[in-house]
C-alpha cells in the first residue's frame, strides 16, 4: 500500500500541460487523410431547461453527432480531410451559422475528441473548442504499467479543485489541461467547490485505471444544476478497439448518427 500511495503522490506532482493540441506542429497538407473524431458537450447555460444545449458536430456538411447535450459524448465519425478543411459545431437542428469551428489540422489515422466549452443561451453562444489528441501519443505520454489521464476543466462559473486519493485538492482553472499518470485500480478522485452558503464540499468522481489505459476526463458543468460540476471519463483505448473491430468487417464502418 505504501508503494501505491507513493506513485499517486509522484504522478500528481509531476503533472504538466497535456500535449496533443491539434495543429501546434502539424503543417497544412493538401493530401487527403483519414481520422476519427467525436464531440463532448461541456458547455454551460443560464437557461432553466439545461437540456436545451444540444450541439451538432459536422464535417463538410455531414453530421458526426446530432443533438449532443450538456455532459454527453457523441459517436465516433471517420472523416477524410486535408489541412484546408474545417470541422464545425452548430446549434442542434440549425446549420445556418456555425457556433464554433476548428481547422482539420489532424494526423492521419489519429483519434480526436473535440471538447466544446463556454456558454450557450437560447439565442446566443460564446464557445471554445479544445482538441484532445488521443492517438497517436508522443513517447513522453507513454508510461508502462500506468494509466494516462488527460484531464480538462470546462467549469468557468465557479472555482473547482481536484484531489487524488488523500492528496490535498489542487485548483483547476477554466480551460486548463493536465496529464496525470495513475497506477491500476480504483482511484478515489474528489471534486471540490464552495457552495452558495460558503460551505466547502467534496463530490465523488472516481475512476477505474487500467495499465496502458488512456482516459480522457472532463470536469464540466452538471447537466442537472448550475452550481455543481459533473465528471466525464472514457478510455480512448476502447474507441480504438471498437473501430478496429468494425474495420475488420467489410460491411461495417464507423458512421455518423
Amino acid at each position: 500500500m505504501r508503494s501505491r500511495a507513493l506513485v499517486l503522490i509522484l504522478s500528481f506532482c509531476a503533472i504538466s500541460p497535456s500535449r496533443g493540441q491539434s495543429g501546434e506542429d502539424t503543417p497544412v497538407d493538401d493530401k487527403p487523410k483519414d481520422a476519427y473524431i467525436k464531440i463532448i458537450n461541456a458547455c454551460d447555460t443560464t437557461q432553466p431547461e439545461r437540456w436545451r444545449t444540444g450541439l451538432d458536430l459536422k464535417f463538410k456538411g455531414k453530421p458526426i453527432g446530432r443533438d449532443i447535450r450538456l455532459g454527453e459524448r457523441g459517436p465516433i465519425g471517420k472523416i477524410s480531410f486535408t489541412g484546408k478543411d474545417v470541422i464545425e459545431v452548430f446549434r442542434q437542428g440549425d446549420d445556418t451559422q456555425a457556433l464554433a469551428s476548428v481547422p482539420a489540422l489532424l494526423k492521419g489515422g489519429g483519434f480526436y475528441t473535440l471538447v466544446i466549452m463556454g456558454q450557450i443561451g437560447a439565442s446566443s453562444a460564446d464557445l471554445k473548442v479544445a482538441v484532445v489528441e488521443e492517438y497517436p501519443l508522443p513517447p513522453s505520454s507513454e508510461r508502462p504499467g500506468l494509466c494516462r489521464v488527460d484531464l480538462l476543466n470546462a467549469v468557468q462559473a465557479y472555482p473547482v479543485s481536484l484531489s487524488i486519493g488523500k492528496d490535498p485538492p489542487q485548483p483547476l482553472t477554466f480551460g486548463e489541461r493536465q496529464e496525470i499518470f495513475l497506477p491500476p485500480g480504483e482511484i478515489d478522485l474528489g471534486l471540490w467547490l464552495t457552495d452558495s452558503r460558503g460551505v466547502r464540499r467534496r463530490l465523488q468522481a472516481g475512476v477505474v485505471a487500467q495499465a496502458g489505459g488512456n482516459i480522457t476526463a472532463v470536469v464540466h458543468p452538471s447537466e442537472e444544476r448550475a452550481d455543481r460540476p459533473g465528471f466525464f471519463r472514457a478510455d480512448a483505448m476502447d474507441d480504438r478497439a471498437a473501430v478496429a473491430e468494425m474495420n475488420a468487417k467489410p460491411e461495417m464502418s464507423p458512421t455518423p448518427n
